[in-house]
C-alpha cells in the first residue's frame, strides 16, 4: 500500500518471504542471493529504487488470520480536501483482535511520526460488529477506488463469523458505509 507521498506499508512477513531459507523452506528456489540478515535493508532499498518509497513501514499483521495482508485492515485514501488519510480497522472491545489492532495503530502512528516529524490523520472503519441479535459480524477491508468512487465489500461471514442475513445485515452494512462516506466527503461515491 502506498501514498502520495513516497510512503509505502506492508506487513513484517514481506521480509519472512524473500529468506531464502524461508523459501527452500516452502519448496520454492531462491529468486535473490541475500543473506538473511540483509533482506530487510535490500527489501527497502528496492522499494525506494523501483517504487519511489522513501520510508516503508512494516508492522506485523494484527490480525489473526492466514491472510497477512495490509490491506485487509488498512488504506491511505485522500479526502475531499486532498489530505492524506490513513484508514485502519477497528474491532469491538473484548474482540479477540482489538488489542493487537489498537496497538498497531499506535506502533504505526509512533513510526510515522518518526520517520516524517509528521503523526498522520488516522480514521478508523468498523472491521467488526456484534448484532443486534449478539452475533460478531466480520468486514473486509479491501475496497476498490475508481474515480471518486469506493466500492466497498460489506459483512461477510469470515473466520468463523455468522453470515449476516436480514434487517440485520441492511443496518450494519448501513453503518459501514456511512464511516466511509464521513470520512472520504462529499465528492466521492461510495457504494456496497
Amino acid at each position: 500500500m502506498v501514498n502520495t507521498r513516497g510512503e509505502g506499508m506492508s506487513v513484517d512477513k514481506v521480509y519472512d518471504n524473500n529468506k531464502q531459507g524461508k523459501q527452500i523452506e516452502s519448496g520454492f528456489q531462491p529468486f535473490n542471493d541475500w543473506e538473511d540478515e540483509a533482506v530487510e535493508d535490500e527489501v527497502k532499498k528496492i522499494m525506494k529504487e523501483y517504487y519511489g518509497i522513501n520510508y516503508f513501514y512494516t508492522p506485523s499483521d494484527p490480525q489473526d488470520t492466514y491472510i497477512d495482508h495490509v490491506d485487509t485492515w488498512g488504506k491511505w485514501v485522500q479526502d475531499s480536501d486532498g489530505e492524506e488519510v490513513l484508514v485502519l480497522g477497528q474491532y469491538p472491545e473484548g474482540d479477540k483482535n482489538y488489542e493487537a489492532m489498537e496497538a498497531l495503530v499506535g506502533n504505526v502512528t509512533a513510526d510515522i511520526t518518526t520517520a516524517t516529524g509528521k503523526a498522520p490523520t488516522i480514521k478508523r472503519v468498523t472491521l467488526a460488529k456484534v448484532g443486534p441479535t449478539g452475533t460478531t459480524y466480520g468486514f473486509a477491508m479491501n475496497s476498490l477506488i475508481l474515480n471518486k468512487k469506493l466500492f466497498v465489500p460489506l459483512v461477510a461471514g469470515v473466520n468463523g463469523m455468522a453470515t449476516v442475513e436480514g434487517s440485520d445485515a441492511d443496518l450494519l452494512n448501513k453503518q459501514v458505509l456511512e464511516e466511509w462516506e464521513t470520512i472520504l466527503g462529499d465528492e466521492f461515491t461510495v457504494f456496497g
